[in-house]
């Protein structure tokens, strides 16, 4: 039961009186506000036959409480008294109800439980609500000096270099008894505080993978040292950073699996630095401590990182980003050995150094990025037991896109042999897919059998959306601005800008065209050669029956070949070099002697258009 009311005594009189009856067993907490100061009057409680019932008073400038334990249905007098002193009208306003439950109320927020987690740097009113309606304040918070902390006014401030772990902190109230004999009671709350981590030690931990190798960055604001589980392919093993250091670098310290090498790591502990409160001969001091917290302790927490101990990050076992030069010769050692479910994405323009050596096999997929390669520089020996496929890569069956290479300077000279090759600026030969690459360089290359391209030597593939700019092409092979020669395949969309080639016929008459050079079989479409282009005759060498094959597109078109929808403005054939006649021969005879100059030689191809207006092209 509970109630309230108010109680009048008028000008002149004393007491004033009312009747309570208890609705159950338990203690009853009667809360009075008097309209003159408190301290003037006095509360007493009669049981039925008016004899003083044993009561507990705590008081306030705002309120008096008494607390007084009832039986079911029983009934008390209580009596209010005035001082002497106090005059006038008066009245006492109450309210009368069981003992209730206990709040703690953190942050305006109630809760029943008597804990509570803080973040470092938290800043925290704290009180307790009693089963009496007292609001308590915080009065202290124990081993306070083993934390970096401060109670003022009820709030509890966290430094946010606090130790972690866990302290009390009380609120105290004090009953007095109407029974002289007893001593007052002191009633203390209790809650628990869990001082947890912050952000900043969360995020004190970060992962690196750059040209000096890959493994952990740790922030040493907060953390000492690291300890954690490393799992490469399905083999774990733990490893501890040195007290102090900034990285720990994992590279060569676990087994590369090329297929593989993606790792995980999982935090299991860290060394977090703290402060607290020491007293040093007398002077209070704030000083540093070190100690160990398992992840999952005090809101300690990491999220599972993943590298890859050959490339870049935000990568899988199947794709690889290049973000670095040890990504990228990685990527060239290793490339060979993937399938074409393996994507390299290169992120990072790379600047070449030395000597390159191709990669001998490309089976996957390497997206450029619209990134550039510059400096390649490949010089083929004058030996006949030189390698056939020379390149930024030897044989491609992959893809290879969105990538610009600068700077290409590949040199096969001076000598004059036999020695069959396939040399391209960027593929050897090309089996699979390039498409929307640029190429800018120079190819020098003296080979009676080569067969050489701005880029690419031989194709049997698809070469799509791809341009050749600023190129400068010499040799005596069969040559072409995008493919010295094509079996197969097909080239569509591609383009020479500001070509200069330069024939030189030794040993036998070979072919010269703007997009392919010699092409037995295969389609060009949607191609054009210009702004101002040139393919110029230089010169011969021990050649009989003189009649080199010159086309402003193809030079040689073989029976299984077509041409169609190409352009043959913006760029010229110049033969001023090459005699009308020479061993009773028409030197000048394919020379652009099909389509308009499109096409030196035709031998039973397919030859549509010349006049395509370029458009969808790649620059």
């Amino acid at each position: 039961m509970s109630g309230s009311g108010a109680i009048d005594i008028a000008n002149g009189h004393t007491y004033g009186m009312y009747v309570f009856t208890a609705s159950s067993a338990g203690d009853y907490v009667f809360t009075f506000k008097f309209s003159k100061i408190e301290e003037s009057f006095g509360v007493k409680f009669y049981d039925k036959g008016f004899n003083s019932k044993v009561s507990s008073k705590v008081y306030s400038q705002k309120m008096t409480k008494y607390r007084v334990t009832l039986k079911a249905n029983e009934f008390v007098y209580v009596v209010v008294e005035r001082s002497p002193m106090v005059y006038g009208n008066i009245q006492a306003s109450y309210t009368t109800q069981l003992r209730g439950q206990k709040y703690w109320v953190i942050n305006s927020v109630k809760t029943a439980n008597n804990y509570v987690s803080l973040k470092r740097g938290s800043v925290t009113p704290i009180y307790v609500e009693t089963e009496d309606g007292l609001s308590l304040p915080l009065t202290r918070i124990e081993t306070a000096d083993m934390y970096y902390l401060s109670l003022l006014n009820s709030i509890v401030s966290i430094k946010p270099e606090c130790r972690l772990g866990t302290t009390k902190a009380y609120a105290d109230v004090v009953w007095v008894s109407n029974d002289e004999s007893k001593t007052p009671n002191i009633e203390t709350y209790t809650i628990e505080i869990t001082i947890e981590t912050d952000s900043n030690l969360n995020n004190a931990i970060s992962v690196f993978n750059d040209d000096s190798g890959f493994g952990l960055k740790i922030n040493n604001s907060y953390i000492q040292s690291v300890t954690f589980e490393l799992t490469n392919n399905a083999s774990k093993s733990i490893h501890t950073s040195e007290r102090g250091n900034a990285t720990y670098n994992i590279k060569g310290r676990a087994t590369v699996n090329v297929s593989k090498p993606i790792i995980s790591i999982r935090i299991t502990s860290v060394e977090y630095i703290y402060k607290y409160h020491k007293k040093v001969n007398g002077v209070e001091n704030i000083v540093s401590g070190y100690e160990m917290c398992a992840v999952g302790e005090y809101g300690v927490s990491f999220p599972s990182f993943t590298l890859s101990q050959l490339y870049g990050q935000n990568g899988t076992n199947t794709y690889f980003n290049l973000d670095c030069m040890r990504h990228f010769k990685n990527f060239v050692a290793n490339a060979s050995t993937y399938g074409s479910n393996v994507t390299f994405k290169l992120n990072m323009n790379v600047t070449l150094s030395g000597k390159w050596s191709p990669i001998e096999k490309f089976s996957a997929t390497l997206d450029g990025g619209n990134k550039t390669i510059s400096n390649l520089r490949i010089d083929i020996a004058q030996s006949d037991s030189v390698a056939e496929y020379h390149g930024f890569i030897g044989k491609n069956y992959g893809t290879i896109k969105n990538l610009k290479f600068t700077g290409i300077n590949i040199t096969a000279s001076p000598y004059h042999t036999d020695k069959a090759i396939n040399v391209g600026g960027v593929v050897g030969y090309n089996y699979g897919t390039v498409r929307e690459v640029i190429a800018q360089g120079s190819l020098n290359c003296n080979r009676y059998m080569a067969s050489m391209g701005g880029i690419i030597g031989t194709n049997a593939g698809t070469v799509y959306r791809c341009t050749v700019q600023d190129y400068y092409i010499y040799g005596n092979g069969d040559m072409g601005g995008i493919a010295g020669r094509m079996t197969s395949g097909s080239v569509k969309y591609c383009q020479t800008k500001k070509l200069n080639m330069n024939v030189y016929t030794v040993n036998g008459n070979r072919s010269a065209g703007g997009i392919v050079g010699y092409m037995p079989g295969g389609l060009v479409e949607y191609c054009c050669n210009r702004d101002n282009g040139v393919i110029f005759f230089d010169g011969f060498y021990n050649v009989g029956a003189l009649s080199p094959k010159m086309g402003l597109i193809v030079g040689h078109a073989g029976s299984s070949a077509t041409v169609r929808n190409v352009s043959v403005q913006g760029a010229k054939l110049s033969y001023d070099n090459l005699p009308e006649k020479h061993w009773f021969t028409n030197c000048r005879q394919h020379v652009g002697a099909y389509g308009n100059g499109a096409v030196g030689f035709c031998e039973g191809a397919t030859i549509g258009s010349t006049s395509w207006t370029p458009t969808g092209l790649y620059d």
